[in-house]
């Protein structure tokens, strides 16, 4: 019906929300964050492909649905183990949507995994090259003589946003509690423990990181702190610039008025935000060294593809 009144350059007005979502978000960031050759060459992929279905044109004996279901929780470091519990919990959740995964084993599942990610490494070195240097630098803060390492580490975020990351270790716990009047049920968690554990903070520091780069964009433009002409410029001081605003890490939604200054705004900030070189900046903190910022130009990271938001 929308499509018969826009060929007739009819107008409505409508309160039906527009949502948009940032394509391939943890490749991009992953791709700005380590910048290089590989870097730039990952994010000119994501601004003219759709990584899935260049991965599945590129190896079309995998389904898309399964090679997204694997390179979601891959492209935030997601473990082998994690991605076989997924995959076993997807058949069951989605029957019926991946033939070939309904009928396999664990072990057939295990295997496919392996293969996946083999697949997935050759296609994106730059995620692998990004994630060896956090490892680096998570070891180095591991060292550090001048703090106690049970205080984790933390970062400024470009918006002003202090990130926190601290992971303890922890025992497991088994106990019996009490159903009603009819029986006793066991229940199993883990207990944290008053260490930190280093393991668990290398392999959450990467997709931490690319986290928070997620939330500063849309932090700055919530706050309002950067301003974009034709956006925010003409916005009262302690005005609402959009109302309503609903976001859900990074995707949001807003009514049609305010779809295309929202979506220009993400999508300069997105850029923006690189100028000053976070992947250095995360680096200095942990580390606690001074490291020279890598020169930018907002020319450079724009490109000449399609904008990040769809």
């Amino acid at each position: 019906e929308w499509k018969e009144e826009l060929t007739k350059v009819n107008a409505r007005k409508s309160a039906l929300p527009i949502a948009a979502d940032h394509r391939n978000s943890a490749f991009a960031h992953q791709g700005m964050l380590f910048g290089g050759d590989a870097g730039e060459a990952l994010v000119e992929r994501c601004r003219n492909e759709d990584l899935y279905d260049s991965v599945v044109e590129r190896h079309p004996e995998y389904p898309r649905k399964l090679i997204k279901a694997v390179m979601v929780p891959w492209s935030y470091g997601g473990g082998k183990d994690s991605c076989v519990k997924k995959l076993k919990a997807y058949r069951i959740e989605h029957p019926g949507e991946i033939e070939k995964l309904d009928f396999m084993t664990v072990p057939e599942i295990e295997e496919l995994v392996d293969d996946i990610f083999e697949l997935l490494e050759e296609e994106f070195p730059a995620c692998i090259e990004f994630r060896n240097a956090v490892d680096r630098a998570m070891t180095r803060a591991q060292a550090r003589t001048d703090r106690d390492p049970a205080d984790g580490v933390e970062w400024m975020t470009q918006s002003g946003f202090w990130v926190h990351q601290k992971v303890f270790r922890s025992k497991r716990f088994k106990g019996w509690v009490a159903k009603g009047f009819e029986k006793d049920v066991e229940i199993r968690c883990k207990i944290p423990l008053p260490r930190v554990d280093w393991v668990g903070m290398k392999r959450k520091a990467a997709p931490n990181l690319v986290h928070s780069q997620d939330a500063t964009v849309v932090h700055m433009l919530l706050s309002g702190t950067f301003e974009v002409e034709g956006i925010n410029d003409h916005v009262p001081d302690g005005a609402v610039v959009y109302d309503p605003l609903v976001t859900v890490h990074d995707s949001f939604s807003v009514l049609p008025t305010d779809a295309k200054k929202a979506l220009n705004g993400l999508s300069v900030l997105t850029n923006f935000i690189y100028l000053n070189d976070p992947m250095v900046r995360w680096g200095e903190s942990v580390i606690g060294e001074f490291f020279p910022t890598r020169e930018r130009t907002l020319p450079e990271l724009f490109g000449d593809g399609e904008p990040p938001y769809t």
